[in-house]
């Protein structure tokens, strides 16, 4: 569970930033799974979130991502503004 630390952080900042002021508003975010959870645990983490957002008027698209150095579209060329990376890492 600490590994979702970040996608709960992401919710936080996502909500009270305002980017939810209008309504309809659409964020794409690219989700980098450096620690190898689970998809259908990740998806669930997915969805959970989006019904959140979706709560606030936010839209969610998610991204996954490979690993650093290898070419994933849109990923590599993030729409600033609107995209948001979360990058999932294993505990030490």
């Amino acid at each position: 569970m600490r590994r979702f630390n970040a996608l709960f952080i992401f919710i936080a900042v996502a909500t009270f930033s305002g980017v939810g002021d209008a309504q309809g508003a659409q964020l794409n975010v690219s989700v980098y799974n450096d620690a190898g959870v689970a998809p259908p645990m990740l998806n669930k983490a997915e969805f959970v979130a989006a019904t959140v957002l979706a709560r606030a008027g936010i839209h969610v698209t998610w991204e996954k991502c490979s690993a650093p150095g290898t070419s994933a579209y849109p990923c590599d060329h993030p729409d600033i503004g609107r995209q948001l990376s979360l990058r999932i890492t294993p505990t030490t």
